[in-house]
């Protein structure tokens, strides 16, 4: 037997080498559960249910992609959406909402806004 013969082929170090794979990076997706926990870490105090009856209601954080029935979030943008519904308090203890504000009701919001409350109001 000749030894040259088993020894592997020499390697051409300038032969064309594979094209690298392109890998797309995704950002971190969270399902409800995950992003319930997100939101509570990051301050915004929601609940399982709440957010639950908003998602049901089509009102809850943008849905970025399915995976079977599981809906995915990128955090990001939950956040935005979370931070969004925030009603901010402004000087003279009036709370607004952006809502309140787009709608061009000065009263909106307000403590005492002249409107009629119970039974006892008509008299």
């Amino acid at each position: 037997m000749d030894r040259t013969s088993q020894l592997p082929a020499p390697v051409d170090s300038r032969a064309e080498k594979p094209a690298a794979t392109t890998h797309v990076v995704w950002p971190p997706l969270l399902t409800r559960k995950q992003l319930l926990e997100f939101l509570n870490s990051e301050g915004i105090p929601i609940g399982k249910s709440t957010l639950d009856k908003l998602c049901a209601l089509g009102h809850g954080p943008p849905v970025f992609a399915w995976w079977g029935r599981l809906a995915l979030h990128r955090p990001a943008d939950s956040l935005g959406w979370a931070m969004a519904r925030l009603r901010l308090v402004h000087p003279g203890g009036v709370t607004r909402s952006e809502d309140d504000r787009a709608a061009g009701d000065p009263a909106a919001g307000t403590i005492g806004s002249g409107r009629p409350r119970g039974s006892r109001a008509a008299r």
